[in-house]
């Protein structure tokens, strides 16, 4: 599959550095929506507003070593209380401790970009904490005085804020859950659609297209690494007088267990492809021409040596190994010379392996 959706954690985890550099960028329009309202303590108000933009930009780059959902909220969650606190200490120096509120309406969407999306028992303990802080440990903390009536008018004000910014996460959730859902079953059909183009129809083994499209990337690879790589080109002998005698059937039958004894007689990393109608082709990265040519010949014992179950005639094949060097610098160069060296096993007859010699360029 080319690209996997990202889970709703790995969105939290890859996105959080961005979400706080937007928290920074509301801080500070929060210190300009100060500005008109600064009469004393104004330096001390500056510095507080500055330590709130460093501060997220601070988070900003911490996040970035977050591997874990429970890591990143778990910053957000510290995150957050000192905000509160700054924003505490901002309120008492402009006279009143809940003069803050004012600004809460800014610092709730800094709760917004940075709270969502987080679990929700987290998410509603980190709104309890801070309403606990902000309305009853700071007031107790700092020097200063409530009047009730608006003491608990911003309460009731607050656990609204609450309440609605607890249904924004479980509703950003749901819709996030069902759009991955979708995302996940459209990615799952079109990595099947792929599979079935790529896929040959009668042995399943890969085809052609793919080959063309993953073999040069197969050189590619090996150039980079300064690995080897080699290319095996099979085709079956007397294929056209099987399918003559005995019926296109049997001929089905017969391009099935070559490619069931292919398959299992190769190692996990090789590549099997049907390239035509009864020739194969196979990818053996990491490994040159001669142990490609041990590998190949014990697919070729195993082929004499299985009866198939099927009532099938017996089948050879003739086999051409090509291995990328300097003279073979590319695909098409290291296909054509498996071709020539299949050809030449043909004309030895049966069951024949030849391998390609540099030395004939």
């Amino acid at each position: 599959m080319n690209s996997i959706p990202l889970s709703i954690d790995d969105h939290i985890i890859k996105n959080l550095p961005k979400r706080y550099l937007l928290a920074a960028i509301l801080c500070l329009i929060g210190l300009g929506t100060d500005i008109p309202w600064l009469s004393q303590n104004a330096k001390e108000i500056f510095i507080l507003r500055g330590l709130m933009v460093s501060g997220a930009l601070l988070c900003s780059f911490l996040s970035k070593y977050c591997k874990t959902r429970s890591s990143a909220e778990a910053l957000t969650t510290m995150a957050t209380l000192g905000l509160i606190t700054n924003m505490a200490v901002i309120g008492s120096l402009e006279g009143t401790f809940l003069t803050g509120y004012m600004a809460a309406v800014y610092q709730t969407l800094v709760f917004l970009v940075v709270f969502i999306p987080m679990r929700t028992k987290i998410f509603a303990g980190l709104l309890a904490g801070v309403g606990l802080l902000w309305f009853w440990i700071l007031p107790v903390i700092l020097p200063i005085s409530l009047e009730p009536r608006l003491f608990f008018s911003h309460i009731f004000g607050y656990i609204t804020y609450a309440f609605m910014s607890m249904a924004g996460n479980y509703f950003f959730f749901q819709v996030w859950t069902e759009k991955e859902k979708q995302r996940a079953d459209l990615e799952d059909q079109s990595h099947k659609l792929k599979e079935i183009a790529n896929r040959d129809g009668l042995t399943g083994i890969y085809n052609f297209r793919y080959f063309q499209d993953k073999f040069p990337e197969f050189v590619k690879n090996a150039k980079k690494q300064s690995t080897p790589i080699s290319l095996c080109l099979i085709d079956l002998d007397g294929f056209k007088s099987i399918n003559d005698n005995y019926g296109h059937v049997v001929g089905n039958s017969v391009l099935e267990y070559v490619s069931k004894c292919l398959t299992s007689s190769i190692r996990t990393k090789d590549v099997v492809f049907r390239i035509g109608g009864d020739e194969f082709a196979i990818s053996f990265p990491d490994v040159n021409s001669s142990h490609a040519r041990q590998i190949i010949e014990r697919f070729q014992n195993k082929m004499t040596s299985m009866q198939p179950k099927e009532k099938i005639p017996q089948v050879n094949c003739s086999i051409g190994i090509a291995e990328y060097c300097q003279q073979l610098p590319t695909a098409n160069a290291i296909f054509e010379a498996a071709d020539r060296a299949l050809y030449k096993a043909k004309k030895l007859n049966d069951n024949k392996v030849v391998v390609f010699s540099p030395d004939e360029i």
